[in-house]
């Protein structure tokens, strides 16, 4: 089903929405978003428990991030919260 493939995640799990998130991508991140806003999964995790919006937090794409936090997005429990900036507090 090609309405299942925006959230097609690889072997780490990440999805497109994970590595636009990773790489600050704030175009795609929008067109992900708007296009597939009803069947895009903001919340997904990958292998480890991370989201979008954690790997954004992390990689300090604070646009990224409050893009997903507009569309829903909430931060996870992941194992490793604590690496996330301490500007990301803000939003949690």
């Amino acid at each position: 089903d090609k309405d299942n493939m925006i959230n097609v995640q690889d072997k780490r799990g990440h999805s497109a929405l994970h590595l636009a998130a990773m790489g600050g991508h704030t175009e795609a991140m929008q067109v992900l978003l708007e296009r597939g806003y009803d069947i895009v999964d903001v919340d997904a995790l990958d292998s480890k428990g991370r989201n979008a919006l954690w790997w954004s937090l992390y990689q300090r794409e604070r646009e990224v991030g409050e893009i997903l936090l507009d569309h829903g997005a909430v931060l996870v429990e992941a194992e490793s919260l604590s690496e996330i900036p301490a500007w990301a507090t803000n939003v949690m």
